[in-house]
């Protein structure tokens, strides 16, 4: 499981990276509980991705 987003900058060789907690805490203003989010992102895909596989008729 990713504990860090980054971002690679090819041109000037520059590699920025953030704790993922952190991150979700400076762009939502407030902390994150990430097992939370995971279960309900896991949910999501249940019960929401068959159902538009299916009206893609994959």
């Amino acid at each position: 499981m990713a504990h860090t987003v980054a971002i690679y900058a090819a041109r000037f060789g520059y590699l920025a990276a953030w704790p993922l907690a952190e991150l979700g805490q400076r762009m939502g203003g407030a902390p994150i509980d990430l097992p939370k989010l995971r279960a309900e992102f896991a949910q999501v895909l249940r019960t929401q991705l068959p159902i538009y596989q299916q009206r893609r008729g994959q």
